[in-house]
């Protein structure tokens, strides 16, 4: 009998009576097992092979099974019992499932089969929370129409259709293909009943709700004269999926689009920063000084910034040198930048003081900028006759002189920073320089980071020129110094000027 279990699928066992000796069947004996067998408890084939079924299952005593079994073995009807909770084996932790018996008695015996439906339950459930989850439904049509066709619950689901309607056929199917996918759709389909060719397309689908996009999966399956008899469909409703897709396509345009502009943005920055701040690769020659700028934009893309200089020979021979720096980045600040740097070279014409061109430039801060704007900003007038320098600031870094190999910092005469106060007064402080003194004017990007104080900074700063003084003949020192020094911040721009005494 093993031989012959051996070869069926499912759970199915072979019972041999324990007869009294009034030939009454006291227990049964699991003599022979298909392969394949699982009992409620999880015990498979060589398990449960020579087990008694009273000992294997205590609980059967209170079940109608035994009786079942001894009527069927006495009469030699088939019987059924269940559905029915499953009998707690004698040891173990498994929970008894829902199970179904069917016997039979065979030769001296009854053949038993038993079905775990709490588990084909369980299963139909994942599956439908599978397409559920999944957007997917299951179809079959039937093309000789000898049963009607089939259609999972999500199926009906996806086509807003109730089950009571019962499945579309294929041309109320392909209604509902939208008219400009209906000719490609109906093609494939052809190809596939007639050279058996996988159908793997999407088409959009006019549902009630609006236009859908389904993928479907198509597979025919034929008879024994190979004519088409089913077709069995998988389809999925990626409308999520391609409005997504939509979605971040119009992004990537859109973000494609703000780069060009970006890209034009910074192109006019640049342009324009060359155009109101001009400067020069080699140091300018003025009187009694040699000059050298640089002007270095933050590094971050796109940081135009308002930082800037000026540098104009006056009409008295004397020479105006200038640093400033206004507050914040960008076109607004470059735009605040080009103001005060030709307003100063406008005044320098009236007056070479430093401190009335800076009371003059915080006027036009307060009266004749909007939205209300602040800068600092530090003017020198440099008399080569006399060799005197005059300066004033406004809330700017000090100026550094250097001499004989040392630095200091100039005195900052009074002067707060522009566009504060309306009528704000400014100082001015004077001092001699002696040939071969090298006089260093700049803004707080070179010496204001996120590791060290101003202070700290403007130390460092001139430790590095100190550096570099012994290295270099007098005309090129300047320029050696303006491209040499480190920046304190890369993110903040930074103009430096560097004049050297002849």
């Amino acid at each position: 009998m093993q031989a012959v279990l051996d070869v069926v699928p499912g759970s199915v066992g072979y019972l041999t009576p324990i007869l009294d000796p009034a030939g009454e069947p006291v227990d049964w004996l699991m003599a022979a097992v298909s392969p394949n067998a699982v009992d409620l408890s999880g015990r498979r084939a060589p398990d449960l092979i020579g087990r008694r079924v009273r000992a294997a299952y205590p609980g059967i005593h209170d079940t109608p099974i035994l009786a079942g079994y001894r009527r069927t073995w006495f009469t030699g009807v088939a019987g059924t019992i269940g559905p029915f909770p499953g009998i707690r084996p004698h040891t173990g932790d498994t929970p008894p499932g829902v199970s179904m018996l069917r016997f039979g008695r065979v030769e001296g015996g009854l053949m038993v089969s038993w079905t775990r439906i709490d588990l084909d339950a369980r299963a139909a459930q994942r599956l439908a929370d599978t397409e559920r989850m999944g957007k997917l439904g299951y179809g079959v049509w039937r093309v000789d129409g000898r049963m009607p066709d089939e259609w999972s619950e999500n199926l009906y689901r996806i086509f807003q259709r109730h089950p009571d309607e019962g499945p579309l056929d294929y041309d109320g199917f392909l209604a509902l293909v939208h008219e400009d996918d209906r000719h490609m759709f109906d093609e494939r389909m052809g190809a596939l009943l007639t050279h058996g060719d996988r159908l793997d397309v999407e088409v959009r689908m006019v549902l009630p709700d609006g236009d859908h996009h389904l993928r479907v999966v198509a597979e025919v399956a034929r008879d024994g004269s190979g004519a088409p008899s089913e077709v069995f469909g998988l389809l999925q409703d990626n409308t999520s999926l391609w409005m997504s897709n939509r979605r971040l396509v119009s992004t990537q345009r859109e973000l494609l689009e703000q780069q060009r502009l970006r890209a034009e943005e910074l192109t006019l920055a640049g342009r324009l920063q060359e155009v109101i701040l001009p400067v020069l690769p080699e140091p300018m020659p003025l009187p009694g000084l040699r000059v050298a700028v640089r002007y270095l934009p933050a590094e971050r893309v796109g940081r135009v910034g308002g930082d800037w200089y000026h540098t104009m020979p006056l009409r008295d021979g004397s020479v105006l040198l200038a640093v400033g720096d206004v507050a914040g980045h960008g076109l607004p600040a470059a735009a605040v930048m080009a103001q005060l740097r030709h307003a100063l070279s406008a005044l320098a014409v009236s007056t070479g003081d430093p401190a009335k061109l800076l009371t003059m430039l915080n006027t036009v801060l307060c009266e004749q900028v909007s939205p209300p704007t602040l800068a600092t900003a530090v003017v020198a007038r440099y008399n080569p006759v006399t060799r005197r320098l005059a300066w004033a600031q406004a809330g700017h870094p000090p100026c550094l002189l250097f001499r004989d190999g040392f630095g200091h910092r100039l005195a900052r005469p009074a002067g707060v920073v522009l566009g504060a106060i309306p009528d704000a007064t400014y100082h001015t402080a004077t001092t001699g320089l002696l040939p071969g003194d090298l006089l260093l004017m700049y803004t707080d990007g070179l010496v204001e980071g996120p590791v060290e104080t101003v202070e700290e900074g403007i130390d460092r700063l001139s430790a590095a020129v100190v550096e570099m003084l012994p290295g270099h003949p007098d005309d090129d020192l300047a320029a050696a110094v303006v491209d040499g020094v480190p920046r304190a911040n890369p993110h903040d721009d930074t103009c430096i000027l560097a004049a050297r005494a002849a």
